[in-house]
């Protein structure tokens, strides 16, 4: 008996939209890792800074659906 395996279609726009979601968040937090060692002043309640993760969070939930 043979048994087909159907692992469903990938959308290569939403695996993009993944890879740029993870290098942000990757890109946030090492930022944010340098301010809670005071390498930087960057203030992260205000501006692009307060934005950035909440870009990214709703980034990974369109791609989830």
């Amino acid at each position: 008996m043979t048994e087909t395996i159907y692992y469903g279609r990938r959308y290569p726009h939403l695996d993009f939209l993944r890879a740029v979601a993870i290098l942000a968040m990757i890109f946030f937090h090492i930022a944010f890792d340098m301010k809670m060692f005071r390498m930087n002043n960057l203030d992260f309640h205000h501006g692009f800074w307060f934005a950035l993760p909440r870009t990214i969070a709703f980034i990974f939930l369109f791609c989830v659906g």
